[in-house]
């Protein structure tokens, strides 16, 4: 099972419609839920908000530009071993603020060293998630 969680709500038509044919595409691989938490103007609630929805016995995984970078192969087969081992997988994406020092704790992901929205970065992930999961099965997907 994949937990997302994300700081804010996608308010944007266009991404909320790209988001959703991602997660329908995901779905036909792996169980995916989506969780998002509220903007606060202070990182403390938000990460008392994220911190509710965490499982100890899941992986956990920020999504950050300070995290390690992966192409798209490494990264398919880091979610194998990951599911192999943990079974369920948590990531995080921050909102505008970013996250809590105590979150940026966990193991960190970087898709890239440059910012994005984070509403974006949602579609941008679930993307490189569905491409993870073609790679994984042997599917042919456009490069």
């Amino acid at each position: 099972m994949i937990k997302l969680i994300c700081v804010g709500k996608l308010k944007d038509e266009n991404l909320e419609k790209l988001t959703l044919e991602y997660i329908k595409r995901i779905k036909k691989y792996h169980r995916l839920e989506i969780f998002e938490v509220p903007r606060y103007n202070d990182l403390v609630k938000e990460k008392q908000a994220i911190l509710k929805l965490l499982d100890k016995k899941a992986l956990v995984i920020v999504l950050s530009p300070q995290g390690k970078e992966y192409d798209s192969k490494t990264f398919s087969h880091f979610l194998e071993k990951s599911f192999n081992h943990y079974g369920k997988i948590i990531f995080i994406i921050g909102g505008a603020e970013g996250l809590d020092n105590e979150l940026l704790e966990q193991q960190k992901i970087s898709f890239s060293q440059m910012t994005f929205p984070h509403q974006l970065f949602r579609l941008i992930f679930l993307e490189q998630l569905y491409r993870a999961f073609t790679i994984m099965n042997h599917e042919k997907y456009h490069k």
